[in-house]
């Protein structure tokens, strides 16, 4: 079964509060994005491509601060929901995943989907940021590729250091 990691568990929680620090009735794909900015290691992994994310950051804050009025509320006391594209999104990592045959939905799934919402800010954001959705994707992969032969050569090293000393 798919699940989503505790790393999105978070991100999306803090988005939830995000929206609500607002008093805005949705969560959008704007306060998920600054979410996950606010993850220390997808931030790191940003940064590793270049981007400048204390700027996207600054873009998101400054959208969520004066484009949203449409969807403030009155009340105190409720629960945002999903926009439409937050579900798009959403699902479309999901199905990602499950193709893939994995059973953790992560941080950089749903990125990656949140690059193919061509019509929201927050893909305005990344463009204006030079993330190039293919770009990035490869970058992932060799980052993976890079933390894979690491721990093999770690693993190997190790064994290398059993054998010898058992001799």
């Amino acid at each position: 079964m798919v699940e989503p990691s505790s790393a999105l568990q978070s991100v999306f929680d803090r988005a939830v509060k995000l929206s609500k620090s607002y008093t805005h009735e949705y969560v959008t794909l704007e306060h998920m994005l600054y979410s996950m900015c606010e993850d220390e290691k997808f931030c790191n992994i940003l940064k590793g491509y270049g981007t400048d994310v204390d700027n996207l950051k600054n873009h998101l804050i400054t959208y969520l601060d004066n484009k949203l009025d449409g969807i403030k509320l009155k009340v105190t006391k409720f629960k945002p929901k999903k926009t439409i594209s937050v579900e798009r999104v959403l699902n479309r990592a999901f199905t990602q995943v499950l193709f893939s045959g994995r059973t953790n939905i992560d941080l950089t799934d749903v990125f990656l989907s949140l690059m193919s919402e061509s019509k929201s800010w927050a893909y305005y954001y990344l463009v204006e940021a030079k993330v190039d959705k293919d770009k990035f994707m490869d970058y992932l992969h060799s980052e993976i590729e890079e933390i894979y032969e690491d721990e093999v050569d770690q693993s190997e090293t190790k064994e290398h250091l059993t054998n010898t000393h058992q001799t």
